[in-house]
């Protein structure tokens, strides 16, 4: 038995020590004509392994629901339901305002939602605001954005809150 283990040992090592340890040379098997010689780029390999859809976990989430059948309700309903202080909401910086930012799960649809916290900032949720918060929602919350960025208030260039159907996927 231990004449096996240290035969396979020998083998394994064998094997081993024909090879760069911790260097590539190729993606698949050398020496076949039809694979690549070149490596895998390391940032290819690493969104394979880590992609977006992981939410991140310091995100306060809520459930809410709705009658409708319409994107743009479910979103006026999320931005209702999201947080704007204390335990509700995680602060965040977007477009160089402080906001509050949670997750509302409309008919089990999640929504990152983004309004203004409560008694911190008073001007209005801008263009600005509203294309920071689209740029950098997988940084913001970990997952893809899976719509456009829907706006909800008194009058559309005065929002309260805006919402985005999250791809966590």
């Amino acid at each position: 038995m231990r004449s096996a283990i240290m035969l396979a040992g020998i083998i394994v090592l064998g094997f081993s020590a024909g090879s760069d340890a911790g260097k590539s040379t190729g993606a698949g098997f050398s020496g076949l004509s039809s694979e690549p010689s070149a490596a895998a780029p390391k940032e290819s390999y690493a969104r394979l392994q880590s992609p977006a859809g992981q939410l991140h976990s310091d995100i306060p989430r809520r459930r809410a629901k709705s009658r409708s059948s319409n994107r743009m309700d479910h979103a006026e309903v999320a931005i209702r339901n999201g947080g704007s202080s204390g335990g509700r909401a995680k602060r965040v910086m977007v477009g160089g305002q402080k906001l509050a930012l949670s997750v509302v799960d409309v008919n089990a649809i999640p929504f990152a939602v983004l309004k203004k916290r409560a008694g911190v900032f008073n001007g209005a949720i801008g263009a600005r605001i509203e294309a920071d918060f689209a740029a950098n929602i997988t940084q913001l919350t970990g997952c893809n954005a899976g719509s456009r960025v829907y706006a909800y208030g008194p009058s559309t260039d005065k929002p309260v809150g805006l919402a985005l159907v999250l791809n966590c996927g």
